[in-house]
């Protein structure tokens, strides 16, 4: 997996690209070390996301938690192909906003 965010006050874009998968876990924790309570929103931009795994799935979770424990909305941004359809299989659009 690779990344880059850019935050305009408050509001992060994580754009991401390649694979999400148990491998990158320890960078997608040290990512969400940047949601801070200053933090207003997260957006995760899965647009060039090619693949993810379960335990991809499940990092989107921490994301969410460390959402509701600072009062921000955690959404999903442009996941298209197999990433979309792993997104739905696991009804993620009950918790997360899926754009």
């Amino acid at each position: 997996m690779k990344y880059s965010v850019t935050d305009a006050d408050g509001h992060l874009t994580v754009r991401m690209s390649g694979r999400l998968t148990f491998s990158d876990m320890p960078s997608f924790l040290t990512l969400l070390t940047r949601l801070t309570p200053g933090t207003r929103s997260c957006v995760f931009d899965l647009g060039d996301l090619e693949m993810i795994d379960s335990t991809g799935l499940s990092l989107f979770i921490y994301a969410h938690d460390a959402g509701q424990a600072a009062s921000f909305p955690v959404i999903i941004r442009n996941a298209t192909g197999n990433v979309r359809s792993a997104l739905e299989r696991a009804s993620f659009d009950a918790l997360l906003t899926i754009e």
